[in-house]
Formats: structure tokens, C-alpha cells, sequence
């Protein structure tokens, strides 16, 4: 019951499509673009990540996404799971399919094309959107630990949907004595410093705190707010 459309994004080991989530089967036409959608007929995301088992703690991460995409499923700043295709071969399969609700850009590419447009008021509302969707996570026991504006999305209404949670944990009481966060968490521009100084101590909500001031930097600055080329001088 789903039209692939476009490639709207892709990573290491994921491409997200553009499709539709159609109200009956549908027979796929010699080219996307000749697709013509019913009534009822709606815009999704599918994520495929490929190769899940081949790629070592990988799917661990996809498991993780899922599980927390349906714990924190209801608010209106974190994208929403629509569904996990179910694969035709449950006993061999490699890639996993991941339905969410449609955004046409993520905050990167809002930042980069509204470089001389964005207003205070603009700033305040991504902002503040982005607050309200980690008070959330926050009080789910959720730290996220990869915020950064690629993580961000923006709808075409603008509404503002925190996104990928293949980093994130629960902090539950066990988690607090038994995981220690290593310093490879985090995209480098926003991580904090004791990441960077790799300390062998308990990190919290703090790190998600710290990653949002550095996005806040980067929507008045228009650019990454601490460039630096290695930890030691990322901290000084």
C-alpha cells in the first residue's frame, strides 16, 4: 500500500523516500513520477536502513529507534511513527522499513537557504519548538544525545519535529550505575566538553542541554557556533 516517489535524504546506512501511503494496493507505474494518488491517499517518510545485521550494534540502534519513536509517540514536536513495515521473509531479511509522517526539510537546510531572512521572531519559535520537544524526551527518562539541526526537521507548515533517536537512551536507575557514555556520542560541533575530554563519569540530560545552546548559536550566527579541529581545542 505504498508509492516510493524521491530519495529525499540519505546516510551511511539509510535512505529515507518520499512516498505514498495509499488507501488500497496499488500497482507501481513504469516511473514514479507517472503516479497518479487517489483520495485518501497520504505523504509519508519511509526510512530503509539496509544491512541491518551486517553492520555490527546496528540493529541494536534500529530497535532502540523503534522502541522510543512508540514511547515518545503523541507530542507535536517529535516525528511521528506511523508504522514498521513488516518484511515478506521474517526469517531472512536484511533491510528494516520505518514509516514516519512527511518533512520537507530538516533545520541544516532551513538555516542555509534563510540565511538573511530569519528574524528574531523566526529564531525564538524554532527555538522554542525544539525546547518544548526535549522537555518531553526529558521527562520520558529520554536523553537524546545527537541533537544537532540535521536531527531537526521542519514541515512545510513549519512545525518543528525532534528526529532520529538511533543514539538516544532511557535513563532509568540501572542505566545511571551500569552505562557510561563514551565520547563518540554526539555529532563533534555540538558535543559537550566532558565528552571531549572523555570523562569516565555518569553524563545526563546535560549533554542534550548543551547541544541545544549550540544550535541556538547557530540560528543567530548562521554557522556552526564552536568550529574547532580537535577536542583540546573545541574546549579552550
Amino acid at each position: 500500500n505504498y508509492m516510493p516517489l524521491d530519495i529525499v535524504g540519505k546516510g551511511g546506512t539509510s535512505i529515507v523516500y518520499k512516498a505514498y501511503q495509499c488507501t488500497a494496493p496499488v500497482k507501481p507505474p513504469a516511473r514514479a513520477s507517472e503516479f497518479q494518488p487517489e483520495r485518501g491517499d497520504k505523504l509519508v517518510a519511509i526510512k530503509q536502513i539496509r544491512k541491518v545485521f551486517e553492520i555490527e550494534g546496528l540493529a541494536h540502534s534500529v530497535l532502540r529507534e523503534i522502541k522510543l519513536l512508540r514511547l515518545l509517540k503523541g507530542h507535536k514536536n517529535i516525528v511521528e511513527l506511523k508504522r514498521v513495515l513488516r518484511p515478506k521473509d521474517t526469517d531472512n531479511f536484511k533491510d528494516v522499513h520505518i514509516v514516519t509522517e512527511l518533512c520537507a526539510q530538516n533545520l541544516m537546510s532551513v538555516i542555509d537557504i534563510n540565511k538573511g531572512a530569519m528574524t528574531n521572531s523566526h529564531i525564538q519559535y524554532i527555538f522554542s519548538e525544539i525546547a518544548k520537544g526535549l522537555c518531553f524526551v526529558h521527562s520520558r527518562g529520554v536523553v537524546h544525545r545527537d541533537l544537532k539541526p540535521l536531527n531537526i526537521l521542519v514541515s512545510d507548515e513549519w512545525d518543528i519535529k525532534i528526529a532520529d533517536f538511533g543514539s538516544a537512551n532511557v535513563k532509568t536507575d540501572q542505566i545511571n550505575r551500569d552505562y557510561r557514555l563514551t565520547e563518540n556520542v554526539s555529532t563533534k560541533y555540538y558535543r559537550a566538553p566532558e565528552i571531549h575530554l572523555g570523562q569516565k563519569v555518569d553524563y545526563s540530560s546535560a549533554v542534550d542541554m548543551w547541544a541545544l545552546g549550540c544550535i541556538l548559536a547557530e540560528l543567530y550566527n548562521k554557522k556552526v557556533f564552536i568550529n574547532a579541529d580537535s577536542d583540546v581545542n573545541y574546549v579552550q
